[in-house]
């Protein structure tokens, strides 16, 4: 539903006499209340000496996305301002602030989510470890960490962040873990400014963005992860990501490797002879088999693949080639698939290595509905802030995509962003109505006597406001103690 809709077709009256969800599972609240992001941050150490708490800011981060609109300027020119009294600039310093440890948040939400029975225990047999990498475009010679990646949708090279996403999949979907921005070579935009302090996370993260290599980055954050107490079963990756370093970090972790494979001068070894892939489909085409339920042709198998770049000491190991082509494709259409464990049914290597599509909706989620580097800023410690934010509201709606397994994911975020705005634009409408409600009830003090009209006007005034705050739970510009001073007056007034 539109905003024009919204405005236009729902009465006014509905928006404050009627609790705006549907149903109580689609609350956003329940997500906040179970993974708890705001205690956490606090946990580590982050407060707030005075203004707005750090629970409203973080519920106001959350929201964003969910209100669809152009920037953080619009954002509270119309919506939030009534939840921050100290608007915009609240959120920017926060998104700026560099003593905060977005990583070890995220992993703390995660690690929360990923000890809940419902979702690790179900798919243990499933569970893998995912890494992929994704751009985002952003023109602007001074956007920091910002340089050319080369795009393999476009076939070109565009300028731009690029973040290597790491999280835990299997079939009740993608949980993610860990992020990096990884800064290219060419044309590449470093800080205006150095770091305060160049020990907090973010300064860490951008001198690894700038020195290590995505292999590398992978490396550090694998070993993070499980060292933080995430486990599973198989680590997945596309052809990018395939090299001896990481078939050997997989098999360090005592993980089964399934890794899409380059038809390059890569060879294997096979009853004493050395071939590439592109020869062993040849030999082995005609064994090609189509699998049921499935609408393509396979087959497997064994060869020795050598993990040593020194050709004078080699080290084979066994390993599992699949050759995979879709029935309505060419001969020449086909793809290969590694598995570090020989002896994997082949059904099976294809049903795991299928789960690396939830990091493709992950991705196209956060881009489109979560905010994912959207905010207009040059900033790295910003871009850093909205890269983790991101996971931490897909994580939370991910959450409640449990909780009310009857709906799709995409259905319940649409229900509960058309909630948000609802409730942000009654909020905009109860400004209009209540300074039509003052100037009705100025023109009937001389007639009831202004003690009487006030008294009116604040009774109104704190049964919406409470009426409102039940519904939501941000204070909205109004504290405890102007409600109590409210009730103060109006016993004044009665008495």
């Amino acid at each position: 539903m539109t905003k024009k809709l919204i405005k236009s077709e729902i009465p006014a009256l509905n928006l404050l006499s009627h609790v705006p969800y549907e149903h109580v599972e689609c609350n956003l609240d329940l997500a906040i209340e179970a993974l708890k992001p705001a205690t956490i941050l606090k946990r580590m150490g982050f407060k707030k000496r005075s203004g707005d708490s750090v629970e409203a800011i973080m519920y106001s981060l959350l929201l964003m996305p969910l209100l669809n609109v152009r920037s953080l300027y619009f954002l509270f020119d119309n919506n939030l301002n009534q939840m921050l009294k100290g608007g915009k600039d609240v959120i920017y310093s926060f998104m700026q602030n560099q003593s905060i440890n977005w990583p070890l948040c995220v992993l703390k939400i995660s690690l929360s989510f990923f000890n809940l029975r419902k979702w690790n225990t179900t798919f243990d047999d499933q569970s893998s470890f995912l890494v992929d990498d994704t751009i985002k475009e952003s023109y602007g010679e001074k956007k920091e960490a910002t340089s050319l990646h080369y795009d393999h949708n476009k076939g070109t090279s565009v300028r731009g962040y690029q973040v290597l996403q790491l999280g835990i999949s299997n079939a009740k979907g993608f949980l993610p873990l860990l992020a990096q921005i990884f800064i290219g070579s060419k044309k590449r935009s470093i800080l205006s400014k150095d770091f305060k302090d160049k020990r907090k996370a973010v300064a860490k993260s951008y001198n690894e963005s700038l020195t290590l290599s995505k292999h590398e980055l992978l490396a550090k954050m694998l070993d993070k992860a499980i060292s933080f107490g995430f486990s599973a079963k198989y680590i997945l990756a596309d052809a990018w990501f395939i090299c001896k370093k990481n078939v050997k970090l997989a098999l360090k972790h005592d993980l089964i490797a399934l890794f899409m494979m380059k038809r390059g001068k890569q060879k294997y070894l096979l009853n004493g002879k050395l071939y590439t892939s592109k020869s062993l489909y040849r030999m082995f085409r005609k064994d090609m088999v189509k699998l049921k339920g499935k609408s393509f042709h396979a087959c497997a198998i064994n060869v020795d693949y050598n993990l040593s770049e020194d050709p004078d000491k080699p080290e084979w190991i066994k390993i599992r080639l699949v050759f995979r082509r879709l029935k309505s494709a060419s001969k020449n259409s086909w793809v290969v698939l590694l598995s570090t464990d020989e002896n994997m049914e082949l059904e099976k290597i294809l049903d795991i290595y299928s789960l690396r599509w939830n990091i493709e909706v992950y991705f196209k989620e956060v881009k489109q509905y979560f905010g994912f580097i959207k905010e207009q800023s040059w900033q790295y410690t910003v871009c850093f802030a909205s890269v983790h934010l991101a996971m931490i509201r897909y994580t939370l709606f991910y959450y409640l995509s449990l909780v009310q397994s009857s709906m799709k994911f995409s259905d319940l975020r649409n229900r509960i962003s058309m909630n948000v705005m609802i409730f942000s634009y009654g909020i905009l409408m109860w400004q209009t109505i209540s300074q039509i409600i003052d100037g009705t009830l100025d023109e009937y003090s001389a007639q009831l006597g202004k003690n009487v009209t006030d008294g009116i006007q604040l009774d109104i005034q704190n049964k919406v406001h409470q009426h409102l705050e039940a519904l939501w739970p941000i204070k909205l510009g109004i504290t405890q103690t102007e409600i109590e001073k409210m009730d103060l007056a109006m016993k004044k007034n009665e008495l």
